[in-house]
């Protein structure tokens, strides 16, 4: 939940700490999640803005993710890294959602 809410509503917080978690849009449904859990392959999908909306802030983020979790793939971390990298250099190498957020 915490990374949806940073990445979502990036003006109400300071920062935000992801502790074994999946990137935001990684799992859709119970499913997904359970696939991306275990394999951490799930995808990166991030909101879409509206054309003459620019997003105004980035949160900053910290990501905790043990060596020995038997639950959720390392993988996830690393997602949550590249797509907080994807966020903060406003690249276009990530998915992007088809619901839209505006400001």
């Amino acid at each position: 939940m915490a990374i949806n809410l940073a990445v979502t509503y990036p003006d109400l917080y300071a920062a935000a700490a992801i502790h074994s978690g999946l990137a935001f849009g990684g799992a859709n449904e119970h499913l997904s999640a359970l696939c991306a859990m275990n394999d951490g392959r799930g995808t990166i999908c991030l909101p879409k803005l509206e054309a003459d909306v620019a997003r105004t802030r980035t949160l900053p983020l910290i990501v905790f993710h043990g060596d020995a979790d038997d639950t959720l793939h390392p993988l996830n971390s690393e997602q949550i890294t590249k797509m907080s990298l994807s966020l903060n250099s406003q690249s276009t190498d990530t998915q992007v959602c088809t619901t839209t957020r505006t400001e």
